[in-house]
């Protein structure tokens, strides 16, 4: 290799493993040339894949908050930070090693570091290849996007929302927590283990919690979606209402402007607890990731309400340093307060961001 460029000899050897592996029918053609004597293989069939629309502020959140957990890493100086008024972001993940920092963010040493290329000038299969192994680690830590490498590779804005947004609705509610958290075992089927719920999708475990609290109140229907049914505010405001009665009322319910009665979710949500930089524009539009998030944001509000006999307090402690360091946009500030080395708030200590 030389100047980045692979020989003719290497490429045939590349494409002799990808017959050998049984997947010559899923590539039908090279259809990129990435540089000098450097093509990739693009799966075709995933060019066939439904997309969600593209949607501009979740790409401006998921910057802020890659940054923020990113930060203090030294192998992501030259990444980090984002600029998340422009496209950047796309472009800083092409490499995958942001990626793979994420999901480690969400499970140590999913991805081994070891074997991740880090540096700047790094080739269009050593993208690929880290890309790949980041991607892997995401399903491994229960994120169920369809974004594969070739998607990133393009700059495929809206299967890139798609992936971040999973992988950062995972990083919000971590699978550790889940099974350390005592109230799970009230959301368990028949049959069904801690390890087996938290291995679950975060959309499916954040329904099954939300649906509980909606059971809870006996409300009639169930949460399906985090886009057309929280649109109204309605199960929102059930839900913060079963949370905590004396800080969340239904007051919501008698607005009729669909965004005066998201602020007043989000007035309740912040009464709670909540950590949150959701807007009203995004729960009254339906936003899904964005609200996917929100109801993360008001999962750990609960486990951070909880009475301190009820969790492992080193748990709550790593918990809360990394809800600090992941989830609050001014650098200056923690959003949730550990007071002393032994005891903790009944409730977080809010810097709320808008």
């Amino acid at each position: 290799m030389k100047d980045g460029a692979i020989s003719i000899f290497s490429c045939i050897i590349f494409l002799k493993k990808i017959i050998d592996a049984g997947t010559k029918e899923k590539f039908q053609r090279i259809v990129k040339k990435e540089g000098m004597g450097l093509f990739r293989i693009v799966d075709m069939e995933s060019k066939l894949r439904k997309k969600r629309p593209y949607c501009d502020k979740e790409k401006n959140r998921y910057a802020k908050l890659i940054n923020k957990a990113l930060k203090d890493d030294p192998d992501c100086g030259g990444r980090i930070p984002i600029d998340p008024e422009t496209d950047e972001l796309y472009d800083k993940i092409k490499d995958g090693v942001i990626l793979s920092k994420l999901v480690n963010l969400c499970e140590p040493d999913t991805v081994n570091q070891d074997e991740i290329k880090k540096n700047e000038d790094m080739n269009i299969f050593d993208k690929y290849d880290n890309l790949t192994k980041a991607i892997e680690g995401a399903k491994k830590v229960g994120v169920k996007s369809e974004t594969n490498a070739d998607d990133v590779l393009d700059g495929d804005k809206e299967r890139d929302n798609d992936l971040l947004g999973d992988l950062l609705a995972r990083l919000n509610v971590p699978k550790k927590v889940i099974k350390e958290n005592p109230e799970s075992e009230k959301l368990l089927n028949e049959g069904e283990t801690v390890d087996e719920l938290a291995d679950l999708p975060v959309d499916d475990f954040l329904k099954r919690w939300f649906n509980n609290h909606l059971k809870n109140a006996n409300h009639p229907d169930e949460l399906t979606n985090f886009s057309d049914d929280v649109k109204d505010s309605e199960k929102y405001t059930v839900l913060l209402n079963d949370l905590s009665p004396q800080q969340c009322d239904k007051s919501a319910l008698d607005e009729t402007d669909p965004n005066e009665r998201a602020q007043k979710v989000i007035d309740n949500a912040v009464k709670y607890g909540a950590v949150t930089s959701i807007v009203p524009e995004d729960i009254s539009s339906g936003n899904e990731p964005l609200n996917r998030i929100f109801t993360g944001d008001l999962y750990n509000a609960e486990l951070l309400n909880a009475g301190d006999d009820d969790y492992d307090k080193e748990l709550m402690k790593t918990y809360i340093n990394t809800m600090n360091k992941c989830l609050c946009d001014d650098e200056d500030t923690n959003c949730f307060n550990v007071c002393g080395s032994s005891s903790y708030p009944k409730r977080a200590v809010i810097n709320f961001i808008r």
